[in-house]
């Protein structure tokens, strides 16, 4: 499979995109120093024997949580640093106790109210080479899928594997010589005897060694026989870049390229065009059919739908293609947004165990060229297909995206009609309160609140104030957050327009109970438009005729056949302004 690599590096931000046959299959971020990777001088701060864990103060903003089964046991002596060596049935607090000292990687990042998950099982990733020196088990990548090649270095690793210590030969190891093989484990040797003096003169807590930046990881990680391209936009990052492929992989220096213009790499091919469609939970299928994605705390749910899609021989056979495609589109989906923890796909129920067989087969076939371990479950009983994947870190969306703050999260608001319910409360709690000398209000609100109050509650809204004798003064603003509306003592002044008096202003997306009529805003009033609905959204000229309390009634100054024409000329002018052909 033709595999490229971009990365585009500039002052802000690192990004590394990774291309398959020319479709985006990763995308990976980096605007602050990662911690996942790093190796620290740990203290325990707190030992929960009812959790099975303890955590440990390793020098961030919250504690490193360190579960039982990742804590290792019986001394190992390296040097004169005790390492220990994992073993199953012990509890907790017989490990380990307020006030040890531990050495510790970070495996997780932390997440959300959570803090970093760490182990003291220590993993080195190389080149060809993943050295973990307090492991016990070794092995080949699984991506290595010729015999005679995963033969030939498990022979080599036997040789020269330092004793004791566990290694896993990575992907890229195919095809290296047993001299490149012994010069990558020498360079991760090196690097853990230096981490083992560091712990000796540290003081806990201590940063003992920081894992590489997103760019030099792409390389290191990506970079394999499959990749024909790899093109960066840095100048820096590329010379870099070059100077370490030519002690670790001279044979791929042909394959980097240098993209002038910094920044502009992920423009010129796309990448964000494609980014900002993989942040939204709706996404289509080839056929006509598509996904609707969200995330929950504990899961994320996909819902596949056939939509348009009615093309098959019947309905079984429509919905099994439906299925099938969604199957390989969920794998390419959960790679690409980096979705982590348990995945729950409620496909289109099928008949046939057959059918069903083949859904799990297209699904784990699109898996294999994810990095990331994933194991699928068998559909169940609903027949809903579960599957998890490894969390490391923030998915896609948890690095682009914050909770919105006017929903805070909940991803919709209240309705315009609950809003201005909850207003006529208030006025009349205002208003009946005992001994109240209160006879003016003022209400400020959003235009969608002001319709209502103005045209489905108008009988409503004024008989309120008719029965309390008080004056209701309603303000409208565009700007305001629906759900803020604003009950108060009369403080206000407005002006009410004069009618006959023409102003341009721009129509409002919202409407009256009359649907031909089309809706403004002028000096906080709300403005009722005389057939003027088509033209919402639009800036047009308008006619005042008359004011009745908070309503201002108008008509179109102009017809709406002159505000489409003053729309195209202004496109025109703005046209030639930029230098392209002028609008017809």
């Amino acid at each position: 499979m033709k595999t490229e690599i971009l990365i585009s590096c500039d002052e802000w931000e690192n990004r590394v995109a990774v291309l398959e046959e020319g479709s985006l299959a990763e995308i990976y971020f980096e605007r602050e120093e990662k911690v996942i990777g790093s190796i620290y001088k740990g203290r325990v701060e707190n030992v929960l024997p009812g959790m099975g864990a303890c955590f440990v103060n390793i020098g961030l903003a919250r504690n490193a949580f360190l579960y039982v089964d990742d804590i290792l046991r019986d001394p190992i002596n390296i040097g004169e640093t005790e390492i220990t060596d994992r073993r199953k049935g012990h509890t907790v607090n017989e490990l380990l106790k307020v006030g040890s000292e531990v050495l510790v990687q970070v495996i997780k990042e932390p997440r959300g109210l959570k803090g970093a998950r760490v182990s003291t099982n220590i993993s080195l990733p190389g080149r060809y080479l993943v050295l973990m020196p307090t492991g016990r088990y070794s092995g080949v990548s699984s991506r290595i899928e010729d015999p005679n090649e995963r033969a030939r270095l498990k022979q080599i690793m036997r040789r020269v594997r330092p004793e004791g210590m566990a290694t896993i030969v990575r992907t890229a190891a195919a095809g290296a010589s047993e001299a490149e093989l012994i010069a990558d484990l020498g360079v991760q040797l090196r690097l853990w005897h230096s981490i083992l003096e560091s712990y000796k003169r540290a003081t806990a807590p201590a940063l003992l060694h920081k894992d590489l930046n997103l760019v030099f990881k792409a390389v290191r990680d990506f970079l394999t026989s499959d990749v024909t391209a790899v093109y960066i936009d840095s100048r820096e990052q590329y010379e870099e870049i070059r100077s370490t492929m030519a002690l670790l992989g001279p044979q791929y220096l042909d394959r980097l390229k240098l993209v002038e213009g910094p920044g502009t790499l992920f423009e010129q091919r796309n990448i964000d065009v494609e980014l900002q469609k993989l942040l939204r939970p709706k996404i289509p299928l080839p056929s006509g059919g598509h996904l609707v994605l969200e995330h929950t705390e504990a899961l994320t749910v996909i819902d596949v739908n056939t939509g348009k899609f009615t093309g098959g021989r019947n309905l079984e056979d429509t919905i099994v293609r439906t299925n099938i495609e969604a199957a390989a589109e969920v794998a390419r989906q959960v790679r690409l947004r980096d979705i982590g923890g348990i995945i729950v796909v409620d496909f289109i129920d099928m008949a046939h165990e057959r059918s069903r067989e083949q859904v799990i087969a297209t699904l784990t076939e699109a898996l294999r060229r994810d990095r990331t371990r994933s194991t699928i479950q068998m559909f169940s009983k609903l027949g809903l297909l579960e599957f998890t994947r490894k969390r490391v870190g923030r998915d896609l969306a948890g690095q682009l995206r914050s909770d919105c703050p006017y929903c805070s999260g909940l991803g919709t608001v209240m309705s315009s009609e609950t809003v201005a319910i909850s207003v006529l409360r208030q006025i009349r709690d205002r208003l009946s309160k005992n001994g109240s000398p209160i006879k003016r209000l003022d209400v400020v609100v959003d235009p969608g609140v002001a319709t209502q109050l103005v045209g489905w509650y108008h009988d409503e809204f004024l008989k309120l104030a008719r029965d309390h004798n008080a004056e209701v003064a309603l303000f409208v603003d565009p700007h305001r957050h629906r759900e803020q509306a604003l009950v108060e003592e009369a403080r206000r002044m407005r002006v009410a327009p004069a009618p006959s008096s023409v102003i341009e202003t721009d129509l409002l997306n919202v409407r009256l109970p009359n649907p031909a009529s089309g809706v403004a805003e002028v000096n906080g009033y709300l403005v009722e438009v005389k057939d003027a609905a088509n033209a919402a959204g639009q800036r047009v000229k308008i006619r005042v005729e008359r004011v009745e309390g908070n309503l201002v009634h108008a008509s179109l100054a102009e017809p709406l056949a002159g505000v489409a024409r003053r729309r195209r000329e202004r496109g025109a002018i703005r046209g030639v302004s930029a230098g392209e052909a002028p609008i017809a």
